[in-house]
């Protein structure tokens, strides 16, 4: 936008006032449509379908908090995964399955040392 100096407002407002009665000499006012002017009104005052009752923050919201609960659930799962894997590797958690590692490392590292004597 330009500046403009308070001293060349006059001339601004004439020039102004000259472009409004060029156009109004070019163009000629038209009555509205009716039905046009149903339908602005109808789109200004916010008359609205069934769809469209509820505002557009409102469907915001409810789209925000299932993500969220969403988000929620699978930060929680992986964190009770991460858990358990770590209480495997320290062997709090696993049972059997840890005996049974242990006696097969315990074997094949036995028959390591045999295959090299």
């Amino acid at each position: 936008m330009k500046f403009r100096w308070p001293w060349g407002k006059k001339k601004n407002e004439e020039e102004i006032s000259s472009i409004e009665t060029m156009l109004e000499s070019l163009y000629t006012p038209v009555t509205a449509r009716p039905a046009f002017v149903d339908e602005l009104r109808n789109k200004l005052t916010g008359v609205r379908g069934p769809l469209g009752v509820a505002s557009r923050s409102t469907l915001e919201l409810i789209l925000l908090i299932g993500g969220a609960v969403i988000g929620l659930l699978l930060f929680v799962a992986g964190a009770v995964r991460a858990v358990l894997a770590f209480l495997a590797g320290i062997k709090l958690l696993g049972g059997k399955n840890q005996e049974k590692r242990k006696t097969k490392k315990s074997v094949s590292s036995s028959q390591s040392t045999n295959a090299e004597k």
